[in-house]
């Protein structure tokens, strides 16, 4: 049986985002960095966490999909 590890194990808290949703979620393509309300909210959450956070980027078409290929921790 495959063990599941704890956000605080794994160090990481990965979040699905679109980047395309202003001024919620915003992929700037030149420094592949995200901005926004969400992402500063997801940002401050993994934060007090004590984990990094980690952008899985995904689509509006395929948010679950996207969500359970990368075994994100959550959606925005």
């Amino acid at each position: 049986m495959r063990r599941r590890t704890t956000l605080t194990e794994r160090g990481v808290l990965r979040l699905c985002t679109t980047g395309d949703y202003r001024p919620f979620s915003h992929l700037t393509p030149a420094t592949k960095s995200y901005s926004g309300i969400d992402i500063d909210m997801a940002r401050n959450l993994a934060t007090s966490l004590g984990v990094k956070p980690r952008f899985v980027a995904t689509t509006w078409a395929r948010p679950r999909s996207s969500a359970a290929r990368t075994r994100a921790s959550t959606s925005p």
